[in-house]
């Protein structure tokens, strides 16, 4: 987890302006982070995407190996992005936590994790918000229980830092590949993308509880990836195409490696659930786009 830790001059800021000489009264610990500017940077809130572990099958399918690929995340990407519209000054915070969702039990609940607490730590100026696949995927929460937790998520963003810009994404169409649905990708219907996507929007409509909330833009990941058929989507995969999204070693790679050596010209099969490279490049370029038109001049 690539964490920056901005906490040093809050604390130096509480302890000190407690007791506010000519006060009346002493500042709260609430007034206190209202006062306090957002640190320059860039917060990711994300799930298996966002980190970067994804699952691949070898040919031939059905029976061919299964097994997780740690490919390039969201934060390599920004930071390339980010560098190239000249905003090296903002740092990229990625707290992304592979199988996170929002209704999960706690050990992947995004909100009880390690992963939030630095989130809101972090008090970034800007932060990337969802969307957490495993909620829609598992096929076990409903939209009302997503958005319901969608509240506290950003709630506790806003309370540290009152000043920052939320982005939150909604979900786009997969394709999931066949090895995923019966198990991790059992849910990630077009039906049940819909549903949540509906209850996203009505939340995010002018009196819905997030669009009363000025620090929260809400985004359609769907037109994001427009004109891009299903090439957004981690599917067929080539050697080089698979070179170019390894990130880091995981245990399934020398098998992957060994099937390109014995079939140089062929592929593996993506999951159709996370995003591919080209995905997640045009995911993060556009964001990078919206953050430099809301940078002071």
């Amino acid at each position: 987890m690539n964490r920056i830790f901005f906490v040093g001059r809050a604390i130096c800021i509480l302890t000190l302006t407690i007791a506010q000489p000519g006060s009346r009264r002493p500042l709260t610990v609430a007034s206190t982070w209202t006062g306090l500017p957002p640190n320059n940077c860039v917060g990711i809130a994300s799930d298996s995407n966002g980190f970067g572990h994804v699952t691949f099958q070898l040919p031939p399918a059905p029976e061919g190996q299964i097994g997780i690929i740690y490919i390039r995340p969201f934060y390599a990407f920004l930071r390339d992005d980010l560098d190239a519209l000249g905003l090296g000054n903002l740092a990229v915070a990625d707290h992304s936590m592979t199988a996170a969702g929002l209704t999960a039990s706690e050990r992947t609940n995004y909100l009880s994790s390690v992963q939030y607490g630095g989130l809101i730590g972090d008090r970034c100026r800007f932060n990337i918000v969802g969307p957490f696949i495993p909620d829609v995927a598992a096929a076990k929460a409903t939209p009302q229980q997503y958005t319901a937790q969608l509240l506290p998520l950003i709630g506790g963003l806003i309370d540290k830092n009152p000043q920052a810009a939320i982005f939150l994404l909604n979900f786009y169409r997969a394709r999931r590949a066949d090895f995923t649905a019966t198990n991790n990708g059992f849910g990630m219907t077009d039906d049940r993308v819909a549903a949540f996507n509906a209850q996203i929007a009505q939340f995010c409509q002018a009196n819905g509880p997030l669009g009363k909330m000025s620090q929260v833009t809400c985004l359609d990941s769907q037109s994001i990836f427009s004109g891009m058929g299903d090439d957004y989507l981690l599917q067929d995969t080539s050697n080089a195409e698979f070179k170019r999204l390894l990130f880091k070693p995981t245990g399934f790679e020398p098998a992957v490696e060994q099937f390109f050596t014995d079939h140089p010209d062929e592929t593996i099969i993506g999951d159709g659930i996370h995003l591919s490279y080209a995905g997640r490049e045009r995911l993060m370029q556009r964001m990078a786009e919206i953050i430099s038109r809301l940078m002071p001049i």
